[in-house]
């Protein structure tokens, strides 16, 4: 499907500290990751690169640019719309 990439793919095509200033990225105990904060600048980057859907097939994650997302190992919803989270860095 045209628009679906690999999250690590995609962001590996970005300089680590542009997703940083982004906000894609959120350096935490040393490591950078995905963070609650990170959703809307991950989906301002989706839209600015034509990527309707990203996805992680081996966790069976993935997130829309419409904000519809499956993660398995969420501990709040397994699947639905990002809005539905109180925790969104469940995601």
């Amino acid at each position: 499907m045209a628009g679906v990439r690999n999250i690590k793919d995609f962001l590996s095509e970005f300089d680590l500290d542009d997703l940083v200033n982004r906000k894609v990225l959120v350096q935490a105990g040393g490591e950078y990751q995905l963070r609650a904060q990170s959703i809307e600048p991950l989906i301002a980057l989706m839209e600015e690169h034509g990527k309707k859907k990203l996805e992680y097939p081996p966790r069976k994650w993935f997130l829309t640019q419409d904000r519809q997302f499956a993660n398995p190992c969420s501990t709040e919803h397994k699947n639905g719309h990002v809005t539905q989270l109180s925790k969104p860095g469940d995601l």
